[in-house]
């Protein structure tokens, strides 16, 4: 079972520190500014989404531990008895495991519904994409609530190795957009508050000092004409799948987010000169 078993530890234990890092503001500066406005009705719903992960990743890693328990049992004894406990508990993680994932892609799909800064069309292809992800999903968990045998656990595994790359591809290719759509969505705030700092910079200096910052200010606004440049191409070539990138693996995600955090770094270069010149 090592693929499914792979992927299931992958993406329910990396998973959570993910979405902790996507759902905070990529700079201080903007961490006061919401995607939109969410009611506080959303927020609970949100909050509630989050804690019946938890639960369900603590359920996850129990069933987890029961399974490698029964399975070394099984071996060591080879009795029908230890065979049934097997099969049980291997039904019953792949339920938990399941049940995590589809929540997961609950929790993607609601972040990516609030992340601005991205192509309509990909961000819809996504959204789409996650729904039929989760519809297969919660699928598997319905054949899997009938009393297990050898043989339906054995087909269970199977139709779950079957989703796998389509899960990993649909997960992934999500959270590129989320993290692409935060990080497009300060660029375009930081564009958008250079005139007030051009004010500011008139306001309070004169002589050298002035042109000095204003030649700095003409280099950020450059910088951000050429990130905004470098997104949409990140967006059109990075995060495609179509043509010759079927697929968006987990080494996908690492090269695009390198790239990401080039120009996270030099957002935050930015930045400071902007926290200089409002303060």
């Amino acid at each position: 079972m090592k693929k499914s078993t792979f992927l299931t530890r992958f993406w329910l234990s990396a998973v959570g520190l993910v979405l902790i890092a996507c759902l905070v503001s990529p700079l201080p500066i903007f961490s006061q500014t919401p995607i939109r406005q969410q009611t506080a009705a959303d927020q609970q719903q949100f909050a509630k989404l989050q804690q019946s992960y938890q639960q369900q990743l603590l359920d996850y890693r129990e069933k987890e531990r029961l399974y490698f328990l029964s399975e070394k049992q099984y071996r060591q004894l080879q009795t029908l008895a230890a065979l049934d406990d097997f099969i049980q508990t291997a039904q019953q993680l792949f339920i938990a495991r399941n049940q995590a994932l589809s929540t997961y892609g609950q929790i993607l799909a609601t972040v990516l519904t609030d992340t601005h800064g991205l192509d309509l069309s990909q961000k819809k292809l996504a959204l789409l994409l996650l729904t039929e992800t989760n519809r297969q999903i919660d699928g598997l968990n319905q054949n899997q609530k009938t009393p297990g045998t050898k043989e339906t656990v054995a087909e269970n595994y199977q139709q779950f190795n079957e989703l796998a790359d389509d899960i990993e591809t649909v997960f992934n290719y999500g959270l590129g957009l989320i993290k692409l759509g935060r990080l497009r969505n300060v660029a375009d705030q930081m564009t958008a508050i250079l005139p007030k700092v051009n004010e500011r910079i008139n306001e309070r200096n004169s002589g050298y000092l002035l042109a000095e910052k204003q030649r700095n200010l003409k280099e950020i606004s450059q910088q951000l004409a050429d990130i905004q440049t470098d997104i949409k191409q990140l967006q059109k070539n990075r995060l495609n799948l179509d043509g010759d990138n079927p697929r968006f693996n987990r080494q996908n995600l690492q090269i695009l987010q390198q790239d990401l955090n080039k120009i996270y770094n030099q957002l935050i270069r930015n930045q400071e000169f902007i926290n200089e010149v409002l303060q």
